[in-house]
């Protein structure tokens, strides 16, 4: 054990992956409804290669132009792309010998919303993505810059944010007269062609994810949006690898408060 991760399971598990490369394809999947004004995003069962991951939480997401108690879609984002990013550090860093004391992750990112906050970005959802890493351990200097380095861009969420992915998206149509129909939306139909601030009122408003590691890979998120001069933010996130993947922990995503 190094960092609180099985070290010998991962180890395993990357030399499966040698002989084995589908088992690191990643599959998941959510349910999205509508509940008085809120996104109820429901998570599914996902697969990693042939292993099923199976998880249950819900995370209530909120319109960037209400900015009350809940996370908008735009703080999700962050929070899950510095997630990512913090986990692949923790990997990266156990992997090759270095003990951790401390490591946190800043992820910055700025969005493009009319004078309503609602967003007008067109097809480019998040602007300016940044990361600040911080990382307390027993590395050489050069080591730990360039593991830093390596596991930021090898980052899978990272990577599904810079590069083209498959997606699919379903919906269930409900009519008045109680029936019910299945559709599936072309992905094409679902990206704004118009131009960011194409009425001319647009401004930039900054969503930040703070990242703390904890053991393993658990992290406590605190994420932040500045719609105006007052940075407004929301109860810390726990988040976790599912308990199925190599070098888990306990493997779970909530708010504390629950």
């Amino acid at each position: 054990m190094r960092n609180g991760l099985n070290i010998s399971g991962l180890s395993e598990y990357v030399n499966e992956l040698k002989t084995r490369p589908e088992e690191a394809v990643i599959r998941f999947s959510t349910a999205a409804a509508l509940n008085r004004g809120l996104a109820q995003v429901q998570t599914r069962t996902g697969t990693l290669g042939t292993t099923r991951m199976a998880r249950g939480f819900r995370v209530d997401l909120e319109p960037s132009d209400a900015i009350t108690e809940h996370l908008t879609t735009d703080e999700a984002a962050v929070a899950a792309l510095g997630a990512c990013v913090l986990i692949t550090h923790v990997q990266g860093f156990s992997v090759r010998g270095v003990n951790l004391t401390a490591l946190t992750v800043d992820v910055d990112a700025d969005i493009e919303v009319d004078e309503n906050g609602r967003w007008t970005g067109g097809d480019e959802s998040l602007r300016n993505l940044r990361y600040k890493i911080n990382v307390v351990g027993n590395g050489p200097v050069e080591q730990t810059r360039a593991i830093a380095q390596f596991a930021t861009c090898f980052s899978p969420n990272h990577r599904a944010f810079l590069d083209s992915a498959q997606f699919a998206v379903e919906a269930t149509v409900c009519r008045a007269d109680g029936t019910k129909e299945e559709i599936v939306i072309p992905w094409e139909d679902l990206v704004v062609d118009e131009p960011p601030n194409a009425a001319g009122n647009g401004r930039t408003v900054n969503v930040r994810a703070a990242l703390r590691w904890d053991y393993g890979t658990e992290t406590h998120i605190t994420t932040s949006l500045e719609p105006d001069p007052q940075r407004r933010h929301t109860p810390t996130i726990t988040a976790d690898q599912p308990k199925q993947c190599p070098a888990s922990t306990r493997g779970r995503i909530r708010r504390n408060c629950c």
